[in-house]
């Protein structure tokens, strides 16, 4: 008996489906006994009705090896309570806050500026959806997802992760099309993949990215993978420019900032072996790089000119060019030349001037659908000495200083007020940086620990093998030197027992469970007050120190801590 053509197709689905069948019901199965996670980035908050959070392990689909730190886990209301504006802020490690903690990073300054602006009754929350080593395919789905939180506004801060980041055109997978990896992020979400992912390998601690991630460390400028990078780039941020637009949402996309006059290039573009032709050049290069630094700069800028056509594409050649320029009084063409030496950086750990274009471009092109944009190159170039931005606003290559976490901040803060909210900014409201850091419980601790961390890139690759590594790291070292010296000495002799997972995990919670033994009551309580202050969603945290006010005779501060607790779940 020959079958007509719909019940023939009929068959076929019902085949496709009776297949498929175990499948679905042991996935209903896993996802009913808890075997597995929900990996979608906004999850129910530890059981409390109305409460949600931003997932720890959203990352887990896009990067399966290791556990990336981010986004910040505060909780908040769903829906959102009447007479609260709320934002949310998209990034990698700048925006988590690395090397500080996310509660000072600037997506949470933003918010303590936007508060000093607002009405009376008026609450500004601001959500850091930041992801170490993320980028915008992946931030794409961030962007998607995070319009479950009801905002106001959306903040994007990216661009260094482009290249190296899950998904970057130089990673594992990097020839696959962004739409793809996200499809792709989203079977991983499935349990039954979940629990075979498992069976192969487990989740560990974040491994060191910095080693991991790259697969080139060699990119020129014109080369088809740095043009597939800003093509892909460009792709994603106009997807997350659709995605609030359809929302209705304004999205401010901010052009990404990198350490150009303090940062060399990091490839390492001299081979360990070389010819004795190439050393004898090598030898000389190396006699007028020092020249340019230290010594005779007219000298030394004629002959690294004369180098410079020889060897127009070497990234060291421009950056010391830059540097003797910049002794000489030729501002203009230093700046020109510390940002010509990072763009022909071929280890692309920081985002390139492209892609500052990039994102106004883009900006521009969805401006009807409530596109905005920030120039922070711009600003912070404003803020520095010499139009170049170096060491003041940065650590090392791309992450910010507490100045510069401070300086975004407020250019993010100012832009999202006036051209979101089309509200005027105050000046008197504005709060300067004392104000600042007091409102934020800023502790000397947290300072030091951040010069700590960044010290500490340096000794990895490929950031060891760059130019100048030893000095910049040695830089590093010295200014932290002088923050230690600002301590108390039990203070000094608490922080020499933190370990770097103390620093980079929680700093604050490693310092005060050292202090019971190791500083005076005093600093003890001073301690677990800011712990509060930065997080007062936590339930132990204002137990601690509600304990500790009854016990030192404050019982009113006590009463005041516990109440506190009906603000949160």
């Amino acid at each position: 008996m020959k079958l007509s053509r719909s019940r023939l197709w009929l068959f076929r689905c019902l085949a496709i489906v009776l297949g498929l069948s175990p499948l679905v019901v042991l996935e209903v199965g896993l996802r009913v006994l808890g075997i597995g996670a929900d990996l979608t980035l906004v999850v129910p908050w530890q059981g409390s009705l109305g409460w949600y959070q931003l997932n720890p392990k959203f990352d887990q689909p896009f990067y399966g090896r290791s556990d990336l730190s981010g986004p910040e886990g505060r909780p908040f209301r769903l829906p959102k309570p009447a007479g609260t504006r709320r934002v949310l802020v998209v990034g990698g490690s700048t925006v988590v806050g690395f090397p500080y903690p996310s509660e000072l990073a600037f997506p949470r300054q933003i918010q303590e500026l936007l508060q000093a602006q607002a009405d009376a009754g008026e609450t500004i929350e601001v959500l850091n959806a930041g992801i170490t080593a993320m980028n915008s395919s992946s931030e794409v789905a961030v962007v998607e997802e995070g319009l479950r939180v009801q905002p106001d506004a959306i903040v994007v801060y990216t661009g260094h992760n482009e290249f190296y980041g899950p998904g970057g055109v130089a990673s594992s997978a990097g020839r696959i099309d962004s739409n793809w990896f996200r499809r792709i992020a989203r079977w991983r979400r499935l349990y039954l993949v979940q629990a075979v992912s498992r069976l192969m390998h487990s989740r560990t601690q974040p491994s060191d990215l910095i080693e991991s991630l790259p697969g080139d460390l060699h990119i020129p400028l014109d080369s088809d993978t740095f043009q597939r990078a800003n093509r892909r780039f460009e792709q994603n941020l106009s997807a997350m420019a659709k995605l609030a637009a359809a929302a209705r949402v304004p999205i401010l996309f901010v052009s990404p900032v990198a350490n150009e006059r303090d940062q060399p290039p990091i490839e390492n573009i001299n081979p360990a072996e070389r010819s004795a032709e190439e050393e004898a050049r090598h030898r000389k290069q190396l006699v007028v790089e020092w020249q340019a630094q230290f010594g005779d700069a007219a000298q030394a800028i004629e002959k690294l000119e004369r180098l410079r056509v020889e060897r127009d594409g070497d990234p060291n050649i421009r950056f010391r060019l830059a540097q003797g320029y910049e002794r000489a009084g030729r501002t203009s063409e230093a700046v020109e030349q510390f940002q010509a030496a990072l763009d022909l950086d071929g280890c692309r750990f920081r985002a390139p001037s492209a892609f500052r274009a990039t994102v106004q471009s883009v900006a521009a092109r969805h401006a009807a659908g409530r596109a905005l944009f920030v120039d922070l190159h711009a600003v912070v170039c404003q803020a520095d000495a010499i139009s170049a931005l170096g060491r003041k606003h940065l650590l090392e290559h791309v992450h910010f200083t507490w100045e510069g976490n401070r300086v975004t901040a407020d250019a993010i803060a100012r832009g999202l007020w006036r051209q979101a909210w089309s509200r005027d900014w105050l000046e008197a409201k504005s709060l300067d940086d004392e104000s600042l850091r007091r409102r934020m419980a800023v502790q000397p601790e947290d300072d030091l620990a951040a010069l700590a961390l960044a010290m500490m890139i340096y000794a990895r690759p490929p950031f060891r093998d760059g130019v100048d590594a030893t000095k910049l790291a040695q830089r590093l070292a010295d200014d932290s030197v002088k923050e230690f010296q600002r301590l108390t000495k039990d203070r000094q002799q608490l922080f020499e027992t933190m370990t770097p997972a103390n620093m980079t995990g929680a700093l604050l919670d490693s310092m005060i469970a050292a202090a019971r033994t190791s500083v005076d009551d005093e600093q003890l309580g001073h301690w677990l007050r800011a712990r509060v202050v930065r997080q007062p969603w936590r339930a132990d945290a204002r137990n601690e120190l509600a304990h500790w006010l009854d016990q030192h005779g404050s019982p009113e501060e006590a009463a005041h801590t516990r109440a506190a607790a009906a603000n949160w779940p």
